[in-house]
């Protein structure tokens, strides 16, 4: 049974760790003309509608009532209904035709995998689990499935499980670069950098002009202390997107590492958030022994927003107790890894993002 297909684009949204990978979702020709734009993200369902929706299926999305279905339904209708809905992105009823479908042919893994995808896309990580390796134990060589099946899986931080998809998939089509570039993701989110930074260069040699390729290349370079080659892709992506957040707040880190202080607190600010921007670059001033101007910098965050209150104050307090230190004629012992007074960890939280996390 030939299945309709799905091509995936992915972003990533959220700058918290994780919970928050965004899937823009094309629909290939299977489901009509190709998009030759990238939507900008994507609507889960919300309480009211997922609410309705379990009032029809019962709870947990499963199977569709039986005195729900109408047995004289077109179901080549309500695939090709389904399909519009899903490409406009109303998933609640793609979904209600997709599992009256289901009721009456549950084999039609085709079917199935959508669902899988819907349940992908609007966070339902368990169900979409379920779903995506049912179409596989019928279909072991849809890559679609795997690569989705593979994205299910890095959402949960199950990163073997992930990377196995991956490799599922790209041993059956090895020239997909989506499926590589995920890969590379994986790798880098479990500290291994050296494979990451392989799957990163082949997945940039097949899209040459993805900023989102050439900042995770970029990023993985300097985790491997290649701080001149991290510099530069990195400073290629922001060429390309100079707006983006993460991206920014890499290239302060960057700019950091090699005490270059003025420029990594412009990357920091342009990353959206100045009084956060102030902290992070006082704490690199800190590490490098350079107290008075960590301690300006913790104040600077201090003025500029009171919620920040207790982290740049405890960081100022360490600042000047440094300071008196010097003043005193004490002896300072060199610090590392980010640590205060008497081993106290600064506070730097610094927001993360997924693949950043590491």
């Amino acid at each position: 049974m030939k299945c309709n297909m799905l091509s995936w684009r992915i972003i990533y949204r959220n700058k918290h760790l994780f919970l928050a990978l965004c899937l823009p979702l094309v629909l290939c020709q299977c489901l009509g003309t190709k998009s030759k734009t990238q939507t900008p993200g994507f609507r889960g369902l919300s309480g009211a509608e997922s609410s309705r929706l379990a009032e029809i299926y019962g709870p947990g999305l499963k199977e569709p009532k039986s005195d729900q279905v109408d047995r004289d339904l077109n179901l080549e209708e309500l695939a090709s209904q389904g399909d519009l809905f899903l490409q406009g992105r109303q998933y609640e009823s793609s979904l209600i035709n997709y599992y009256k479908i289901l009721a009456q042919e549950p084999l039609r893994h085709d079917i199935r995998y959508k669902v899988g995808v819907i349940l992908l896309l609007t966070g339902k990580l368990a169900e979409a689990e379920k779903e995506l390796a049912e179409v596989l134990a019928y279909q072991t060589d849809l890559v679609e499935a795997h690569e989705a099946l593979g994205l299910v899986f890095l959402q949960e931080d199950k990163l073997s499980e992930a990377q196995h998809e991956f490799r599922t998939a790209l041993a059956l089509e090895p020239r997909r670069p989506l499926a590589r570039y995920f890969l590379g993701v994986a790798y880098l989110r479990a500290d291994n950098y050296s494979q990451a930074l392989s799957e990163f260069k082949q997945a940039q040699a097949s899209s040459p002009n993805s900023a989102r390729i050439m900042s995770d290349l970029g990023w993985t370079y300097f985790k491997l202390k290649n701080y001149d080659q991290g510099l530069q892709w990195l400073t290629k992506a922001k060429n390309l997107n100079p707006n983006d957040p993460k991206l920014n707040r890499r290239l302060g880190e960057v700019y950091a590492t090699l005490n270059r202080f003025p420029e990594a607190l412009a990357a920091y600010r342009q990353a959206g958030d100045e009084a956060q921007a102030y902290n992070n670059i006082g704490v690199h001033y800190f590490v490098a022994q350079r107290y008075r101007k960590a301690a300006r910098c913790f104040q600077k965050a201090l003025e500029m927003r009171s919620t920040f209150y207790q982290e740049a104050k405890l960081n100022l307090e360490k600042a000047l107790q440094k300071l008196q230190e010097e003043q005193a004629g004490q002896e300072t012992v060199p610090q590392s890894n980010h640590q205060g007074h008497n081993g106290a960890q600064l506070s730097r939280s610094l927001p993360t993002t997924p693949g950043e996390d590491e």
